[in-house]
C-alpha cells in the first residue's frame, strides 16, 4: 500500500508540473489508449460465450465491470 501512495504522489506531482499544452495531450492519449482497451477487452470476451456454470456467472460479472474506473486502496468501488 505505502508503494502504490508513493506512484500515486509521484504522478501527481508530474501531472501538476505540466504546462496547459502538454496537459491536454498527456489526457488526450491516456483516453484513447483507456478506449482502445476497452474495445479490445470487450472483443476477447466475447470469445468465451460457451463457458457455462459458475465461471460463465464470474465471467458475465467481470465483463459488465470493462471500462469503469477502479480506485486502488479506496473503501469502496468507484461508480463510473
Amino acid at each position: 500500500m505505502a508503494l502504490a501512495q508513493a506512484r500515486l504522489e509521484w504522478a501527481k506531482k508530474l501531472l501538476n508540473s505540466l504546462n496547459a499544452t502538454d496537459r491536454k495531450r498527456f489526457l488526450a492519449v491516456r483516453s484513447a489508449r483507456n478506449a482502445s482497451n476497452r474495445k479490445t477487452s470487450r472483443a476477447s470476451s466475447k470469445l468465451a460465450k460457451t463457458i457455462t456454470g459458475r465461471t460463465s456467472v464470474a465471467l458475465r460479472f467481470a465483463r459488465q465491470q470493462i471500462g469503469k474506473r477502479y480506485l486502488f486502496g479506496e473503501a469502496k468501488m468507484a461508480r463510473g
